[in-house]
């Protein structure tokens, strides 16, 4: 069975104009993408941040249970620049649903993005699997 995760950045504080790029990197460090076979991640800026409500962007992680569960407990326990605080870093169904984000690759066997439509996507994805970002 599948389920959904979103996950939170506040822009201000990922300290980038390319705040996309800053997020997925924060994500890729922090996350093994071999624990997340099968997922999808998909991305945007949150319909708060689109009304002027918040300044939040969003990576969305769709696939099995385990593995949405590896994201939460993972990401919960991280105190990375640019996530949103603890009671506030996570969207679930349906909340996540709603908001206006695209898909930018599936995660295939290995943690391999496969058909990523993002390059600064994958950019960031390779920097984390580089032996330096250990």
């Amino acid at each position: 069975m599948a389920d959904i995760e979103g996950v939170l950045f506040d822009i201000d504080e990922l300290d980038s104009g390319l705040y996309g790029y800053a997020a997925y990197k924060v994500f890729f460090n922090t996350i093994d993408t071999s624990l997340l076979d099968g997922c999808v991640l998909s991305d945007g800026d949150t319909n708060a941040t689109l009304r002027g409500g918040a300044n939040q962007y969003c990576i969305a992680v769709d696939g099995p249970n385990p593995a949405i569960s590896v994201v939460r407990e993972t990401l919960a326990k991280s105190e990375a620049k640019g996530l949103l605080p603890v009671n506030s870093r996570f969207m679930e169904e349906p909340a996540i649903h709603a908001e206006p984000l695209v898909q930018a690759t599936f995660i295939g066997a290995n943690g391999d993005l496969v058909n990523c439509t993002t390059d600064w996507v994958m950019e960031a994805w390779r920097k984390s699997r580089a032996p330096e970002a250990a």
